[in-house]
């Protein structure tokens, strides 16, 4: 399959926090017996000073990668989530058409209020349901495997200590994440949610059964308006560092024009020496010519008009860009 996300449209559009992998044991939970089973921590700092610190605890082998509980703190105040089992985020190795499916429960402690005030049942099920080139408005991936995650959870929720839990429904949120092969976390990640409709208390719970535990930080945070009527969210990775099979070169100093082009391409580095292998994809990750440029010029004039995916490598370095012939 094509996507082509590099023009995305929404009512909400804002710049995200970067994800920081860290020891557990020096976030805010690093007392919990679950934590200290973990290899490693996810750690979102909060862009503003009335967000939270947003924390997810994983476990990873040479088969598999699983989250074992999250939590959120904000000057003393949040939640802390725990798992009966593990939730299950990849396998490996996971090729086109392989599934897996689990099912979890979720208790999540409200740190201000001192008690448990959300409990959801999860059935989630996961499928490598198809491959071919994505196009984000960062970048373009000529071989991507999208995972699709179906998750339907039943919830309850405690709004005081005192009070009975209450059934708040039954949800569905449709969740799609593309793996490049040579980069550790998804490049994109869209998430659907399906409303439950007669919602009676809509106003002052409007998020989906897999967000509720941020509402415990409601005193704090903010809501969108419209928020109740939200379908999708979607994710794109705009910049990454980490140790991967291949590397990035380094886009500053480097140029390919024309594009669009319609015989040749000139490509132009100050940072390496003139000596790339060049492999052009079309749009559906298919190769279709691989050669060694040392003269500055590809020539592209076999390729017929249409938008191409463009592969520079040296070494073990490379760069994508997207090439347009006309």
């Amino acid at each position: 399959m094509v996507w082509d996300f590099e023009v995305i449209d929404g009512d909400y559009l804002g710049e995200g926090s970067p994800s920081i992998c860290v020891d557990p044991s020096t976030t805010h939970f690093a007392d919990s017996a679950a934590v200290m089973q973990s290899d490693i921590a996810i750690m979102t700092p909060p862009t503003d000073p009335d967000e939270p610190y947003i924390y997810q605890y994983v476990t990873s082998s040479n088969s598999s990668r699983e989250y074992i509980a999250m939590g959120m703190y904000l000057e003393g105040f949040g939640t802390y989530a725990t798992y009966n089992e593990e939730w299950i985020d990849l396998k490996f190795p996971m090729e086109y058409g392989d599934s897996f499916d689990f099912d979890l429960e979720i208790l999540s402690f409200s740190l201000e209020g001192g008690y448990y005030y959300y409990h959801d049942s999860l059935q989630v099920t996961l499928e490598a349901d198809a491959w071919g080139s994505l196009i984000t408005p960062a970048e373009s991936f000529p071989s991507v495997l999208r995972l699709k995650q179906t998750e339907v959870s039943r919830s309850w929720y405690k709004f005081e200590i005192d009070e009975p839990w209450m059934f708040m429904g039954e949800f569905t949120m449709v969740s799609y994440f593309w793996f490049d092969p040579n980069i550790k976390v998804p490049v994109m990640v869209m998430h659907e949610f399906d409303w439950k409709k007669d919602q009676a208390f809509a106003d002052i719970y409007p998020s989906p059964a897999s967000f509720h535990n941020y509402n415990a930080l409601r005193k704090y945070g903010t809501r969108l308006a419209g928020s109740k009527e939200l379908e999708y969210s979607l994710f794109y990775l705009a910049e990454y560092n980490a140790e991967t099979s291949v590397n990035n070169l380094n886009k500053t100093g480097f140029n390919i024009y024309p594009n669009p082009a319609q015989d040749i391409v000139n490509i132009v580095s100050d940072e390496f020496d003139m000596a790339y292998e060049a492999v052009v994809y079309n749009q559906l990750g298919k190769q279709l010519s691989k050669t060694t440029v040392t003269n500055n010029v590809l020539n592209v004039s076999s390729l017929k008009p249409g938008i191409y995916v463009l592969e520079l490598r040296k070494d073990t370095a490379l760069i994508r860009e997207k090439l347009i012939i006309r």
